[in-house]
């Protein structure tokens, strides 16, 4: 089953990828692995906590750059 949004993304990304968030949340790595590929590529780069893209509003550059 894909992701459906950001958070769930950024959420499944982080527990597949640390053991001590899985144990924290209780989701399972495995399952949080699928979750994170079978989310479409493009989705992906769409959701990725990179770049300005993850940051909060408030905290973006409102000049253009």
């Amino acid at each position: 089953m894909p992701t459906v949004s950001g958070p769930q993304y950024r959420l499944m990304a982080m527990v597949a990828h640390n053991p001590a968030a899985a144990r924290r949340t209780g989701i399972p790595q495995e399952t949080a692995g699928e979750f994170v590929e079978k989310t479409p590529a493009a989705k992906r780069s769409q959701w990725s906590p990179k770049g300005q893209r993850g940051l909060h509003k408030a905290f973006r550059r409102h000049d253009g750059g």
